[in-house]
């Protein structure tokens, strides 16, 4: 009865004692001879791997060791492993695949909503407080996204406005366009107060 995976051991054991091998060749065979060993010559190789084998060896062709439709049968049998996590092959890795994304798509999905509900939450919080204490006290305009109320620390932001510099401008068109922003939001504020 013929033993491919036996002959091949054996000419692998015969190439192991040859001093002409590289390091890097050296460490494949060792590789090669553990993985027969470990899987009782039924692991499972690829063609790259059965043609640096027989390169290695010095045939061309695996004709003396493995015929093609030998090689090509032999199965890798893992080990018994203390994962007890089913093996789908193929179909189970795409599943997992689509799974993931669908997760992450119900994760950007749901960040956007609270989002969406904390910006309309904030906005109904915000939007009459700035206007009552605008209308009992004196303000200026910092500049066209700014508005200083007199007697605070700081100035308050607008929210979602952001216009041209005039005070740290990058061309004297930006400083002017700045400027114009300024003029415009001194119009715009004391019609949002109440009367």
């Amino acid at each position: 009865m013929m033993d491919p995976a036996g002959n091949l051991r054996n000419d692998i054991e015969a190439a192991l004692l040859r001093h002409n091998l590289t390091a890097w060749q050296r460490t494949f065979l060792t590789d090669i001879r553990a993985l027969l060993e470990r899987s009782d010559g039924q692991v499972r190789l690829s063609d790259k791997q059965w043609q640096k084998i027989f390169e290695i060896l010095g045939r061309q062709n695996n004709v003396i060791a493995l015929p093609p439709a030998v090689g090509s049968s032999y199965r890798y049998r893992p080990a018994a492993t203390k994962s007890f996590r089913p093996h789908f092959g193929r179909a189970g890795r795409r599943l997992g695949w689509r799974l993931r994304n669908l997760a992450v798509g119900f994760l950007v999905v749901a960040a956007v909503a609270v989002g969406q509900q904390a910006f309309e939450f904030g906005r109904g919080q915000f939007q009459s407080a700035p206007v009552t204490m605008l209308a009992s006290k004196d303000f200026t305009v910092t500049d066209g996204d700014t508005v200083h109320v007199v007697g605070e620390a700081a100035g308050t932001r607008l929210v979602g406005f952001n216009t041209p510099e005039k005070f740290s401008p990058e061309c004297e068109y930006e400083r002017q366009q700045g400027e114009r922003a300024s003029a415009r939001l001194r119009e715009l504020v004391p019609m949002a107060l109440p009367g």
